[in-house]
């Protein structure tokens, strides 16, 4: 019983501690997003930092924009088979390692990533109703591989 005390005791400590820092919208972790309603419950926590990396994968998700408040990612961002239309959402990131795109057919522009300032790795491949990118403003640098290949649809890209 008294270990049990203990433990609730630390427990309160530690939240406080935690609370206290300031960093309550920064994500420890890997997150791995199998759906809508994981993507919305995810946004609805207005993380500003995720410490690991994001995968988003499965056709029944079809927006990103819950994810909106998202500035920093510090490993990398893949988003494969999804049914979203558009990046609409990810606006607000400015730092990520990788970026992938692969298997969203529903995909048709590519717009935004308007704040990403630095990539090593991106990816854009098989997304095979992309027509247009647009966007990546203020991408001034990609320290490794850049692969836009494979999707058969794109007419035009006025980004970068």
């Amino acid at each position: 019983m008294k270990s049990y005390f203990t433990l609730i005791i630390l427990n309160i400590l530690f939240l406080v501690s935690f609370k206290s820092t300031g960093q309550s919208n920064i994500y420890n972790g890997n997150v791995y997003l199998n759906n809508q309603l994981q993507v919305n419950q995810f946004g609805n926590q207005q993380y500003t930092q995720v410490n690991g990396s994001v995968e988003i994968f499965g056709q029944g998700i079809t927006s990103l924009a819950p994810l909106s408040s998202i500035e920093t990612i510090s490993s990398n961002l893949s988003i494969q088979h999804t049914s979203i239309d558009s990046s609409e959402g990810l606006n607000s990131l400015v730092t990520v390692n990788d970026l992938t795109l692969y298997g969203n057919n529903s995909l048709t522009s590519l717009e935004g990533f308007d704040s990403l300032e630095t990539l090593n790795n991106l990816t854009i491949r098989s997304n095979g109703n992309l027509s247009s990118i647009d966007g990546f403003g203020l991408l001034t640098t990609i320290n490794g591989n850049f692969y836009i290949e494979s999707n058969t649809n794109l007419a035009s890209i006025n980004a970068f």
